[in-house]
């Protein structure tokens, strides 16, 4: 290496990622079999020996999303709007994925919406509350949050829940690789029980992005699916919390006055006559 503006030629090294001297990015034979244990043999190939992947290896190929051509409110039982943080808010590289699954009354779930881009932490409070005010207005409905708690979104965390306690948030936690968990939602994707909407602008690169895991250059938006899938399906990847406010259709204030008079009837009826003492 040669500065030409000064002439000097001498540059301290790298630092090497290496456990084998000489070579600048390498693992142990002890390293190289755990991480094939994890991944299987097909995405081991891909990622440490230079054989991309086939299409029949691919967890989440195109020929698994179904398409839906419309989505009303009166359709969905459930939304969640799930984040995956970058590690480095506003570095090159990473990116903050938001990803909208919305469970179908008829059965199975849709995409609702994909979202990314690069961040600053100052930034993402705000944006992850307005993007969570517009799924409300859209869908009536109060919308369940997930974020992965971990790197920005601990922090994300910490400052919705002090915010807006109102707002029914969940902790997902990353204890597994990223492999294991996206092969934990595979069995809902195969059976063809998520759709996407035809005309969505986000579909073919979302489609793109799933496809290309884990051997992409990005998997931030196969993070948020995978954590906004196991909100439905599963309790042990969320940190629990009581939830003040439960997800789910918000109720017009007819809907609201029908609904405390059906609890104060049903209280009323549930008492005993007894209870109320000598008249």
């Amino acid at each position: 290496m040669l500065d030409t503006r000064t002439g000097k030629r001498n540059f301290s090294r790298y630092r090497a990622l290496a456990s084998v001297q000489g070579q600048p990015y390498s693992f142990s034979r002890k390293q190289l079999l755990g991480k094939q244990a994890d991944l299987g043999s097909s995405r081991f190939s891909a990622l440490y020996m230079q054989q991309p992947q086939s299409l029949e290896d691919q967890l989440f190929a195109e020929k698994v999303w179904g398409t839906i051509d419309q989505v009303n409110a009166n359709d969905l039982l459930l939304v969640a709007s799930a984040w995956d943080c970058a590690s480095r808010t506003g570095e090159k590289n990473d990116f903050t994925a938001n990803v909208v699954i919305g469970r179908l009354r008829s059965g199975g779930f849709v995409v609702l919406d994909v979202w990314k881009s690069k961040l600053n932490f100052a930034q993402l409070p705000d944006v992850v509350m307005n993007r969570y005010v517009l799924l409300n207005q859209r869908y009536q409905t109060m919308p369940l949050l997930v974020v992965e708690d971990a790197d920005a979104g601990r922090q994300l965390i910490d400052t919705i829940r002090s915010r807006e306690p109102q707002i029914p948030l969940i902790a997902a936690k990353p204890l597994k690789a990223k492999i294991i968990r996206a092969e934990g939602v595979t069995p809902i994707t195969t059976a063809g029980l998520v759709a996407l909407p035809r005309d969505a602008p986000w579909r073919p690169d979302f489609v793109k992005e799933m496809g290309d895991f884990p051997v992409g250059q990005h998997d931030d938006v196969t993070d948020a699916f995978c954590h906004a899938m196991k909100s439905f399906t599963t309790e042990r990847d969320f940190k629990t919390a009581d939830l003040s406010v439960m997800p789910g259709p918000v109720l017009s204030d007819e809907e609201q006055r029908q609904e405390d008079l059906r609890e104060e009837l049903e209280y009323l009826n549930n008492t005993r006559i007894g209870d109320f003492g000598d008249f």
